[in-house]
């Protein structure tokens, strides 16, 4: 769905059966398939999360689909361009272009992750080892 979120614009509506499937039976499938995992809102946005915050990076592709599409918009833009007017592409500035969208995105999604953290593991310190125990371990990848 990566493929989809990315060329087609306000699709998110139409990937929630895939987001249902990913919650009801792919997650739980991971953790023993006999359905007693509940997947709480909270536990489904940390699963969405990179690894290196904690996660598994299985991102809710109804939340992230029309990020994805803005941000290859904005990183095609040139690319865009040249093909519309018939001139040549400078690779360099597509490239450059590709590398701030996609670190602006990073910067988005990062700093949404370390707020839910910050707001999901405060005034538990049981919750908040565990939370810093996940992403040091997933700091290697």
């Amino acid at each position: 769905w990566q493929y989809l979120c990315r060329t087609t614009p306000r699709v998110a509506s139409a990937l929630a059966p895939v987001e249902q499937a990913i919650r009801e039976v792919f997650i739980p499938a991971l953790f023993g398939g006999n359905g007693t995992v509940d997947v709480t809102d909270d536990l489904r946005t940390l699963f969405g999360h990179s690894v290196k915050a904690g996660g598994l990076g299985i991102r809710d592709p109804t939340k992230v689909a029309d990020g994805l599409y803005h941000t290859s918009r904005s990183a095609t833009t040139h690319l865009a361009e040249c093909l519309a007017d018939g001139t040549d592409l400078d690779l360099g500035r597509h490239r450059q272009g590709v590398r701030e969208a996609s670190a602006a995105a990073k910067t988005v999604r990062m700093a949404g992750e370390a707020a839910f953290l910050a707001a999901y593991g405060s005034g538990d310190r049981k919750t908040t080892s565990m939370l810093e125990s996940a992403c040091a371990a997933g700091a290697w990848l």
